[in-house]
């Protein structure tokens, strides 16, 4: 594989990590496996694209550069935001119990 294919393989897997919300921070280690490069491999040729990993810059940059499609962006997009909403519901609704129960 050339180092501009493993390099979209990358990018391909930094904005799926991404739009699927994942809780977990992506890591190197975690990038290179994906891509099947070694954590070396990754420090040596794609070193540009740990910015991304660690929030330095915004995925929406490799988003929008990378080919993918504006309406796959959009539905995940839609979806995080949907999870996230109901997360915040949740958490909310455990932070007023106690209020109630003191209350009562």
């Amino acid at each position: 594989m050339s180092t501009a294919d493993t390099e979209k393989k990358l990018i391909r897997v930094i904005c799926d990590h991404f739009l699927d919300g994942a809780d977990e921070k992506l890591t190197v280690a975690a990038l290179s496996k994906a891509a099947g490069i070694s954590r070396q491999a990754f420090h040596k040729n794609y070193l540009h694209l740990k910015p991304y990993l660690s929030g330095h810059k915004k995925v929406d940059e490799l988003l929008l550069n990378s080919g993918v499609e504006a309406s796959k962006i959009v539905l995940q997009s839609n979806a995080l935001v949907r999870r996230l909403q109901s997360e915040l519901e949740l958490s909310l609704i455990h932070i007023s119990e106690p209020t109630r129960q003191a209350e009562i």
